[in-house]
């Protein structure tokens, strides 16, 4: 589909498995992944933080940005309205996943995977997080 749009016509597009990327070590400055790791069973997701530090080496960074638990219970709730968190696995496969890292906490797996500097910022209320991290 992406191939398709037009706008991407000078991109080029990969597919492949994020924990196992096919780039040498150190190859970026950068890596940023968005909304996928409360998809993934623990092993996977640190599968994955593990590879994108590989892929930036010692100078680069990672960036996490995922749902965040927001403090007010209100707002908890309307959350799990909209992305049907109330829906029990397996109809919503992301549930289990999710719960899991929401107990675990994004900034103690990417600490798991191999970083040392590790900074969260909270946004919109808490109901978003942005993970940075430096090896």
């Amino acid at each position: 589909m992406a191939r398709c749009k037009h706008a991407l016509a000078d991109v080029f597009l990969l597919a492949a498995d994020a924990s196992r990327l096919p780039f040498r070590d150190d190859a970026f400055d950068s890596v940023f992944v968005r909304h996928a790791v409360h998809e993934m069973p623990r092993p996977l997701r640190l599968d994955l933080l593990r590879d994108a530090r590989r892929v930036c080496g010692q100078s680069g960074r990672v960036v996490v940005l995922e749902l965040d638990r927001p403090p007010q219970r209100w707002l908890r709730w309307l959350l799990g309205l909209w992305f049907h968190y109330w829906v029990p696995p397996p109809l919503n496969f992301e549930t289990r996943t999710r719960r899991d890292l929401e107990r675990r906490g994004v900034t103690r797996e990417v600490r798991e995977a191999g970083f040392t500097e590790v900074r969260k910022l909270s946004r919109y209320a808490g109901t978003m997080q942005v993970v940075e991290a430096r090896p």
